[in-house]
C-alpha cells in the first residue's frame, strides 16, 4: 500500500513546493489514478500467466507420466510377445531343419534314380533286339 501512495507523493509533491495550479494538481492526481489502475491490471495479468503457466506446467507433468507409462507397459507386451512366439518358432525351425534332411535324402535318391534308368537306356540301346 505504501508503494501505491508513493508515486503520488513523488509526484505532487514538486507541485505543493512551487505552488502548481489547482488544473496542474487535478492533472497530476487523474495521472496517477490511470497509472495506479495499470498498475492493478498489470498485477493481474501477472497473476492470470502464472496461473496458466502453473497449468501448463501440471498438465505436462502429467501427460510425461502417461508417456512413462505407455513406454513401460509396450515394452512389457514386447517381452510378452517375445516369449510366447519363441517356442513355436523354435518348433518350426526344428521341422524345417528335418524337412530340409527328408529332401536332401529325396534328391539323392532321385539322382540314383537317374542314374540308373541312364543305365538301363545305355544297356538298352547298346544291347540288339532279340
Amino acid at each position: 500500500m505504501l508503494f501505491r501512495a508513493l508515486p503520488a507523493v513523488v509526484l505532487l509533491a514538486p507541485l505543493a513546493c512551487f505552488g502548481g495550479t489547482k488544473e496542474d494538481i487535478q492533472a497530476l492526481q487523474r495521472d496517477v489514478a490511470m497509472l495506479s489502475m495499470d498498475m492493478k491490471s498489470l498485477q493481474q495479468t501477472v497473476t492470470e500467466l502464472k496461473t496458466l503457466i502453473q497449468r501448463n506446467l501440471d498438465e505436462t507433468t502429467r501427460a510425461n507420466t502417461t508417456a512413462a507409462v505407455i513406454d513401460a507397459t509396450l515394452k512389457e507386451r514386447l517381452k510378452e510377445i517375445e516369449r510366447t512366439a519363441a517356442a513355436p518358432a523354435a518348433g518350426l525351425t526344428s521341422k524345417m531343419e528335418q524337412m530340409s534332411t527328408d529332401f536332401q535324402g529325396l534328391k539323392e535318391s532321385v539322382a540314383d534314380l537317374t542314374a540308373r534308368m541312364g543305365k538301363l537306356q545305355q544297356q538298352i540301346l547298346v544291347e540288339p533286339v532279340r
